[in-house]
């Protein structure tokens, strides 16, 4: 089976996903990593085969100006500019990723949970997929609070409120 794995190209995720694919390819599975070109490096020294994606909207160097630009903020500011970023690359791959899974030819695809809507990919190709999550589950429902902050800032409605609001822009500025 050809299973394709995509994930935020920052270090904590990419650890976890690419240890993830390697036991999966000593399991005896054709692997392959589909990413921006920024995580091909660290994909490359994985021992894993790497098939860039996005590469004209993210070129290389792009992610490391991405956090350049989100180490300058924090609180409020970081959140939103957070969810801006995964927004427009949710925009860019539900463009892209179609194409690529289709030229590598998978059988079946592991999404980070953190890539929020990427499911939509997968499911409109007829492929199975699995969604894996390498940090505190983070549930938009609304139904439980988010993991975002300290336990006593989630349990105030009013942090709760804004929270939800930020969410709620994240999904409308995801669907433009």
């Amino acid at each position: 089976m050809r299973i394709a794995f995509t994930t935020v190209a920052a270090p904590g995720h990419l650890n976890s996903t690419t240890t993830l694919a390697r036991r999966l390819k000593a399991r005896g599975h054709d692997v392959v990593f589909i990413a921006v070109l920024d995580a091909e490096p660290f994909v490359s020294a994985a021992q894993l085969p790497f098939i860039p994606s996005s590469e004209r909207e993210y070129p290389a160097g792009s992610v490391g100006k991405i956090l350049d630009e989100l180490s300058k903020l924090d609180g409020q500011a970081a959140m939103e500019f957070t969810f801006r970023a995964l927004g427009d690359a949710l925009q860019c791959a539900l463009k892209n990723l179609p194409q690529t899974l289709l030229g590598a030819r998978v059988d079946a695809v592991v999404l980070d949970q953190f890539q929020f809507g990427l499911g939509l990919v997968p499911m409109h190709l007829g492929m199975p997929y699995v969604h894996y999550s390498n940090a505190v589950h983070i549930d938009f429902s609304g139904n439980a609070p988010l993991c975002l902050f300290d336990w006593r800032m989630r349990r105030r409605r009013k942090h709760w409120l804004e929270i939800t609001r930020v969410c709620e822009e994240f999904n409308m500025h995801s669907n433009r």
